[in-house]
C-alpha cells in the first residue's frame, strides 16, 4: 500500500467513529459510475448512505505531495462531482491548498482537509512521551490433545469428526465446546483465554522456544467439552504444544498525524515502530478532537492489519513519565 494508503487509515478510523450509529458503507477504494464519459472513475475513500430516505454518496480524495494543492486539482474534482452525482466531495492534502484552490473549493461547494506528519519533537500533550515500555507476545499452537473426564466408562471415546478436527490443527478450527461461553471455539481461543501470562516462567525476554505445556480444569463449570460416542464430555486436561516467544522492548515514537479542517483538529494519530522478530509493526494510537483515546491498534508498516497475531501489553507508568 502506498503512503496515501497508510494516510487513510487515520482518515476511516475517524469516519467509521464519527458515523459508528449511522448505517452507512465505507470503501476504500471504490468506483463510481460517470454518466458523461461512461466509465467507472475510481476514488480513494466512499461513503454510501440514506438520511430521510434519500441515498448520499461523499467522497473522500486524497493527495500526499510535497506542495500546497493548486486550482487544477479541485477543479478536476468538482468536475467528477457533478459528472458521478455525488452528494459531497472532500479533498484532502497532507500540504494544505493554495488560497485560490481554497476560493475555488468554496465556490464549488467542495469541502477541505489537511491530514499532515508533526516532527516527532513537536509531542502532543496528550500522550506525553518521548518513549514506551511494552512486552510483546507471539504464540503459535501446533499440536494440542486432551484427557476427558476421569469419571466416564472406559469405552467413551472421541467420534472420528472430533479426531479430524484434532488433527487439522488450524487456529481457527472449532474443536471444543466452551461451557462458560457456550459456543464453539478452537485450540488457539482456548489458548488465548487463559491470559498472557500462560508461558512466561518458562522463557526470557527474547528467546523462541518449543513448549509442551499442560493445562488442568479442576472447575466444572469453566471446563471445555469434546464430541464423543457418548454426546458432549467434560475434558479434564488439555496439553498444549507449540512456538512460543515474548519480548520486552523501549520503543519510540515512530511518526505523529493530525487531520484537521482549517485550524481546527478532526484526529490526532501517534505511532511507535515495534519489531516483533519477522518484521516492523505499528502500534497506533487515535484520539478524536474531543481529547479522548478511541482506539489502539496494531498494524504492518504499509497500513494493513498484523498479519502475526500479537498481544502487547503497555506498562502504563512508563507513559506517565
Amino acid at each position: 500500500m502506498a503512503r496515501k494508503g497508510r494516510d487513510l487509515e487515520l482518515l476511516i478510523a475517524h469516519l467509521e467513529r464519527i458515523l459508528a450509529s449511522v448505517p452507512v458503507d465505507i470503501k476504500s477504494p471504490d468506483f463510481i459510475y460517470d454518466r458523461v464519459a461512461e466509465v467507472r472513475r475510481e476514488v480513494d475513500v466512499a461513503v454510501r448512505g440514506t438520511v430521510a430516505g434519500a441515498e448520499i454518496l461523499v467522497v473522500f480524495e486524497c493527495r500526499d505531495r510535497t506542495r500546497q494543492e493548486d486550482v487544477m486539482w479541485i477543479e478536476q474534482l468538482a468536475t467528477k462531482q457533478r459528472n458521478t452525482g455525488t452528494s459531497t466531495v472532500v479533498a484532502v492534502s497532507s500540504a494544505g491548498f493554495s488560497p485560490a484552490a481554497s476560493r475555488v473549493a468554496a465556490h464549488a461547494g467542495i469541502q477541505l482537509r489537511v491530514l499532515s506528519e508533526i516532527a516527532a519533537t513537536d509531542l502532543f500533550k496528550w500522550m506525553g512521551v518521548r518513549t514506551m515500555e511494552v512486552r510483546l507476545r507471539t504464540f503459535r499452537i501446533t499440536h494440542a490433545s486432551v484427557e476427558l473426564d476421569s469419571g466416564l466408562a472406559t469405552d467413551v471415546h472421541l467420534t472420528e469428526a472430533a479426531v479430524a478436527r484434532f488433527q487439522s490443527m488450524t487456529d481457527g478450527t472449532p474443536v471444543l465446546w466452551s461451557k462458560t461461553d457456550e459456543r464453539l471455539v478452537s485450540f488457539h481461543d482456548a489458548w488465548l483465554a487463559l491470559g498472557p501470562q500462560a508461558f512466561e516462567s518458562e522463557l526470557d525476554s527474547g528467546l523462541r522456544r518449543n513448549l509442551t505445556l499442560r493445562v488442568a480444569y479442576r472447575s466444572p463449570e469453566k471446563r471445555y467439552q469434546v464430541e464423543t460416542n457418548a454426546g458432549l464430555v467434560d475434558i479434564e486436561e488439555i496439553t498444549f504444544r507449540g512456538l512460543f516467544f515474548f519480548i520486552d522492548q523501549t520503543i519510540s515514537i515512530n511518526k505523529i498525524f493530525e487531520y484537521k479542517q482549517g485550524e481546527k483538529t478532526l484526529a490526532e494519530r501517534v505511532t511507535f515502530a515495534i519489531d516483533i522478530g519477522s518484521g516492523p509493526v505499528n502500534l497506533v494510537f487515535d484520539r478524536t478532537e474531543d481529547g479522548k483515546l478511541f482506539s489502539v491498534s496494531a498494524i504492518e508498516a504499509d497500513g494493513s492489519p498484523a498479519a502475526t497475531p500479537i498481544a502487547f501489553e503497555i506498562r502504563l507508568e512508563a507513559l506517565m513519565s
